[in-house]
C-alpha cells in the first residue's frame, strides 16, 4: 500500500503534542503537523504518521 492511499483510507490517526513537558494526546487527520493542543495552547500537535514519515 502507497502512502498515499494510506492516508486517503485513515480518517483520523493518533497524534501527540511536541511541547517539552506536555504529554497530550488526540485523534487528529492524517497529515496534521500544526493542529491546536487543549493542553498547553499550542499549535504543537504531530500526527503519528507525519512522525513516522509515511505522509
Amino acid at each position: 500500500m502507497s502512502n498515499i492511499s494510506l492516508a486517503e483510507r485513515v480518517q483520523t490517526s493518533p497524534a501527540i503534542c511536541m511541547t517539552a513537558g506536555c504529554n497530550n494526546t488526540a485523534d487528529m487527520e492524517p497529515d496534521q503537523d500544526q493542529g491546536f493542543c487543549e493542553a498547553c495552547g499550542g499549535k504543537t500537535i504531530v500526527s503519528a504518521l507525519v512522525l513516522a514519515g509515511l505522509i
